[in-house]
């Protein structure tokens, strides 16, 4: 059985669609649209927490393992908290976050977060000189300039006379809740890097089956490159191409993690190959094009590796050689040069498609008639395709 889930971009889109859906209800008070997890109604002002049952415990009707999603939830969103201490603000940013933790909304992990005392709610001035100490100088001077104070000679001057000058009643009308985030909890995160590494890697795997398997292993780094292992085996067993391709990727991203960027290169360059060939899951694509991210990650790998061109070179054919497709229908010298094509438009790939339309003249087929469940029907689809598709 395949552990890898690789999510359609339609099933992508239901999914964040879903989590938009169940982050909103109505305010009990006046009926106006709130998040699940606001304090306050932006439209009455009614306080929210008195109408809220516990969501945490309306959960275990669920299947999931709810406490085992709070823990990787909860482990990925510190992290975010971290760089954006106003991250509960940003209802978009917090959307798309939780669309690998359904069920749970960013209520149940502020809550879950508070309970184990991983974060705080501060309040008064201490709420105060967090919240400006940590909000952008635009919205300082926007204060400065609402109230009409006059602006200091540095951002610690304008924080001072902003503290010092407006009542505490419109001070606290200017800030919104705030946490600080404990050393327990700083040191939680640090002890728990492979749940980052499964919102940002892995999420396409099954949770349950990712966290067992890390359990039972000693080494955070081989645990990564063995659960990819498994999968790739099985992609190429099932001659799925394309999530071939997306695995190999994966070992870039992790390769990325720990810094050894001569085999995110070759990870690199075999994703890179594989999508220049015409191979989909058990078909043949019906548009063989590269994407602008692949582009700047290659380029990104590159500049990391501090290396000569002759040492990338060495890479490319090694990545080359090392690629399972089962036909390549581009040749190495051919591959390479597409490859150093990437890289003459920086913000644009459409010299490289049109050069992928013209070496496999055409721009887009139908490959209902072009599908394989087996090499032998593979080898078919494969001449079929040759023969009316190829130059």
């Amino acid at each position: 059985m395949s552990v890898n889930n690789v999510l359609s971009e339609e099933e992508q889109l239901l999914l964040y669609r879903y989590n938009q859906e169940d982050s909103t209800v109505s305010c009990p008070n006046c009926g106006a649209e709130v998040l699940h997890y606001d304090v306050y109604c932006y439209s009455c002002g009614a306080d929210l927490s008195v109408f809220r049952e516990d969501n945490i415990s309306s959960l275990r009707d669920f299947t999931v393992d709810i406490a085992l999603s709070l823990k990787y939830a909860a482990v990925c969103f510190v992290r975010e908290l971290v760089a954006d201490p106003f991250l509960f603000q940003k209802t978009p940013v917090l959307d798309s976050f939780f669309i690998h933790f359904k069920p749970l909304s960013a209520y149940d992990v502020r809550e879950y977060l508070l309970s184990e005392g991983f974060i705080k709610i501060v309040g008064g001035m201490d709420k105060f000189n967090a919240y400006f100490n940590s909000c952008s100088d635009e919205l300082l001077s926007y204060v400065l300039t609402q109230y009409k104070l006059n602006p200091g000679s540095s951002r610690e001057d304008n924080i001072s006379i902003i503290l010092n000058s407006l009542p505490e009643n419109v001070l606290e009308r200017l800030c919104s809740p705030f946490y600080l985030i404990s050393d327990k909890c700083r040191e939680y995160v640090e002890k728990n890097m492979h749940c980052i590494l499964y919102n940002d890697i892995f999420y396409d795997y099954d949770l349950g089956y990712y966290d067992s398997e890390f359990k039972n292993s000693a080494d955070l780094k081989e645990f990564l490159i063995s659960i990819i292992d498994d999968s790739l085996d099985d992609s190429i067993t099932s001659l799925k191409w394309k999530s071939y391709s997306n695995l190999l990727f994966k070992y870039a991203q992790v390769y990325d993690y720990f810094n050894d960027y001569e085999s995110m290169l070759n990870y690199l360059f075999q994703h890179f190959i594989c999508e220049i060939n015409p191979f989909g899951d058990n078909t043949i694509r019906s548009k063989v094009e590269i994407s602008k991210a692949l582009h700047s990650c290659i380029i990104y790998a590159i500049s990391k590796y501090y290396k000569g061109y002759d040492e990338v070179l060495s890479i490319f054919s090694s990545a080359y050689d090392e690629v399972a497709l089962p036909k390549k229908f581009i040749a190495k010298k051919d591959a390479l040069l597409l490859m150093e094509e990437l890289f003459t438009n920086p913000t644009e790939n459409r010299a490289i498609n049109k050069h992928l339309i013209g070496v496999y003249g055409y721009e887009r087929i139908d490959t209902k008639s072009l599908k394989f469940d087996d090499e032998d029907q593979q080898e078919k689809v494969i001449g079929e395709y040759t023969k009316n598709h190829l130059k």
